[in-house]
């Protein structure tokens, strides 16, 4: 996956032919749902890594990791950041692993862009439900939006083995 405002460089790499990579080039759109086709496309394959380049995505829906063996692994914090997007209409976790086991999320920044939300809306950072054998390493997680003067969850494990 590579960010719309990644180098150049990563950009050129992200849209060579005849590696027989699969690459996934971002809008600064609707980053989340191009991440969320990458994870499909590694969770119908039965497993692998979904690499984020440097640079900012920007989120508007969830990343839901709900099949085992899949990694989702950045350029480190402060160089891949997901970003909840100015003004996000909805309520959601950015990231979720939903009863998977062997999972891994490392070297990663989750903005949630308080300063940018408004509403009733609460974001949480990364949700772990029912899931074995998972590793959440280098990453931080900041800036969460509570429009209901609660507490965020920067990241939640529930239900663990």
């Amino acid at each position: 996956m590579v960010a719309d405002d990644a180098t150049d460089p990563m950009k050129d790499m992200a849209t060579a032919e005849g590696t027989g990579l699969n690459k996934w080039l971002c809008d600064g759109i609707s980053d989340g749902i191009q991440i969320q086709a990458a994870v499909d496309a590694v969770e119908a394959a039965g497993g692998g890594i979904v690499l984020l380049s440097e640079g900012t995505f920007e989120l508007i829906t969830p990343i839901i990791i709900d099949s085992d063996n899949v990694a989702m692994i950045g350029m480190g914090r402060g160089a891949t950041i997901l970003k909840v997007s100015d003004s996000a209409a909805i309520q959601f976790d950015v990231l979720t692993l939903d009863t998977v086991s062997d999972c891994m999320v490392r070297d990663i920044e989750i903005d949630g862009n308080d300063a940018n939300q408004a509403g009733v809306l609460i974001f949480g950072g990364i949700v772990t439900d029912d899931t074995t054998h998972a590793v959440i390493e280098r990453v931080s997680v900041h800036d969460l939006y509570d429009g209901t003067g609660g507490t965020p969850k920067g990241i939640e494990i529930k239900g663990a083995a």
